[in-house]
């Protein structure tokens, strides 16, 4: 059981991990291009956070 929920953390900071990244990286270029750099990076992580949320909430509903 234990095993079970460090797994369950760990999955569940790599898909915030990797939201986090793939956002800031959309945020950077969007701050390079279309709008202040430090306000697109602020909104691309927060919304990689959330991405990444969302897709590992939608990864567990699916093991279950």
């Amino acid at each position: 059981m234990n095993q079970n929920k460090e797994t369950d953390l760990e999955k569940t900071l790599d898909a915030l991990a990797k939201g986090i990244l793939a956002g800031g990286a959309l945020g950077a270029v969007a701050g390079w291009f279309f709008m202040d750099f430090s306000r697109a990076l602020l909104l691309g992580l927060v919304c990689g956070f959330l991405a990444g949320a969302t897709h590992r909430l939608h990864q567990k509903r699916k093991e279950q």
